[in-house]
């Protein structure tokens, strides 16, 4: 009798872990969608370093990183008089 009241706890710890964790994820989840977290989707953009880059910047003034851009097109347009 005693091993079934620890099984029953057990599972029942599982249980509320796993609630936890799924009401975790989905609290998380929200807050990402509302721009406010990166969760599970990776930040775009120029990269930079973080918080690092900044620290970065103000013990070595003299490094300055840069985007180069690689590819650029340029549409052009035909006249009015058709030539």
């Amino acid at each position: 009798m005693q091993l079934l009241n620890w099984t029953a706890v057990v599972l029942a710890g599982f249980a509320c872990l796993a609630f936890l964790w799924w009401t975790f994820d989905r609290i998380c989840t929200r807050l990402e969608e509302a721009g406010y977290l990166y969760y599970r989707e990776k930040p775009t953009g120029s990269g930079g370093g973080g918080v690092l880059g900044k620290i970065d910047k103000l013990v070595r003034p003299s490094i300055q990183h840069t985007i180069e851009l690689r590819e650029t097109t340029h549409v052009e347009e035909d006249g009015i008089d058709g030539d």
